[in-house]
């Protein structure tokens, strides 16, 4: 059977009336989602407590957590009965629209969750934007790995300025096996090695030819093309002013991915293999 009323209320002598029980869990349900738990950890507590939810129902979900968080008629109406003060159902309401309507709008974390990866599993990190105060990068899969917002950024900054300080730590990058190449790579590649090798080079058209020509030869078979992508990428550090935060554009066009590790730590690949990591760290080796 499924649930005539709203958890916490049942019907005597035809009125609606609180259940003092389930109203005190519920209570301690916004308590806890206002201080940072989600709907599915809460879901969790409440199974491990072997809460009561409908007719001996124990099993609690993310979906019914998300339903008392938002049910209008715990603030009281002609025949519900008040359970939830006012100004705490608005809090709660605020807080989820700030995390699922779209709120999250920092450009920063707009570019990086899409390339942001837990070193320790593979698993995608996500931005956890649940507690305003409490921003966070965490592992959908390893609960140890999680960052808060500043020291995240501050790392990917650093190396970033790491990098415009010495761009030649971009010249070092992990080799790839080769293969025989395709008369149509072998044209493309010789083409733009002139491209590259002719004054008045337009960068920005070199750049779009040479990505074009790492996705060819990716489609057909691993081929180093690491050199002519180095010299490419150099060119938006050199000569660049050191960041005061974390460039997104920047990233866009030099970064491919970037890893995080049970310890905070941060290594970024950039699109020509060469990594680089948090505490003087490239390509595994400390830096002199």
């Amino acid at each position: 059977m499924k649930r005539i009323i709203p958890y916490g209320y049942v019907i005597r002598e035809g009125y609606i009336r609180v259940d003092k029980t389930a109203a005190s869990v519920i209570q301690g349900i916004y308590i806890d989602y206002l201080n940072g738990k989600s709907f599915s950890a809460i879901a969790k507590d409440l199974t491990d407590k072997g809460i009561d939810y409908y007719q001996g129902k124990t099993a609690w979900n993310k979906h019914m957590v998300k339903r008392i968080l938002e049910c209008p008629m715990y603030c009281g109406t002609e025949k519900y009965p008040q359970i939830i003060d006012n100004d705490q159902f608005t809090a709660v309401s605020k807080l989820i629209s700030t995390k699922y309507s779209g709120y999250n709008t920092d450009p920063r974390a707009t570019v990086l969750k899409k390339r942001a990866f837990c070193q320790e599993c593979g698993e995608r990190i996500v931005h956890d934007v649940q507690n305003r105060n409490y921003r966070r990068w965490k592992c959908k899969r390893c609960a140890g790995t999680v960052i808060n917002d500043e020291p995240f950024y501050k790392r990917i900054r650093d190396i970033l300025n790491s990098v415009i300080d010495h761009p030649e730590l971009l010249d070092e990058t992990e080799p790839k096996e080769t293969y025989e190449s395709e008369p149509e790579i072998t044209a493309k590649s010789n083409e733009i090695i002139q491209m590259l090798n002719s004054p008045g080079l337009n960068f920005e058209t070199a750049f779009e030819d040479i990505l074009n020509l790492a996705s060819l030869k990716y489609d057909n078979c691993e081929y180093d093309i690491s050199e002519e992508l180095t010299e490419t990428i150099k060119q938006d550090y050199i000569g660049r002013p050191r960041l005061d935060g974390v460039d997104t554009e920047l990233i866009e066009r030099t970064v491919s991915h970037l890893t995080v590790d049970a310890k905070g730590k941060i290594a970024i690949h950039f699109i020509n293999g060469a990594i680089i990591r948090t505490e003087g760290e490239k390509n595994g080796r400390t830096q002199n």
